[in-house]
């Protein structure tokens, strides 16, 4: 889950303007659409361009099986983002969520659309009364990452030292928000 550090400016009156963000002035309709075996391929374009990690083939068949917590976001009909959650049953029977990928291009980044998207993966999880919670894991240096989880309500529950193994660093946070 990556965020832009770098603000985008608009055009204004013939000038282009290096005091106003454009996502200071602009609300974007974004609309939601499911992911399916049809617009799978989407996803993995979306996440090779967005993401440091390349999701194996094996992970986007699971997905397609998943796929009542994917979601993409579209503006304009144009595919922004999408969010990827699979169902966990823990040995204690209760559900939990949890999100494998959040991404969104560039260019349409500080536009709220991440923080579309979870909300939208919560309502989905509200669904199912039995999902307690959702989790994910984020790259220890990733910080814009845990300041936006933290923003929606998660809380860090652990320091995973060298969890991945193609990432440098190697450690993670575990992070987790309990549903209502």
């Amino acid at each position: 889950f990556f965020f832009s550090s770098r603000r985008r400016h608009t055009r204004l009156q013939g000038d282009w303007s290096s005091d106003v963000c454009s996502s200071d002035l602009v609300t974007l309709d974004v609309k939601f659409g499911d992911l399916t075996a049809k617009n799978c391929e989407q996803l993995r374009i979306l996440n090779y361009l967005t993401l440091p990690v390349i999701y194996s083939e094996n992970f986007y068949d699971q997905l397609k099986s998943m796929a009542r917590y994917s979601k993409f976001a579209y503006v304009k009909d144009v595919l922004v983002g999408a969010i990827s959650c699979k169902e966990d049953i823990l040995s204690d029977g209760t559900k939990q969520c949890y999100i494998m990928t959040i991404t969104v291009l560039k260019p349409y980044r500080r536009y709220g659309i991440a923080s579309k998207l979870l909300d939208r993966a919560i309502k989905d999880c509200m669904i199912d009364r039995n999902v307690t919670r959702m989790v994910l894991h984020v790259q220890s240096n990733n910080e814009q990452a845990l300041e936006f989880y933290k923003k929606n309500g998660f809380i860090v529950e652990e320091h995973l030292m060298n969890y991945y193994t193609d990432l440098t660093p190697s450690d993670c946070f575990f992070l987790s928000k309990t549903l209502p």
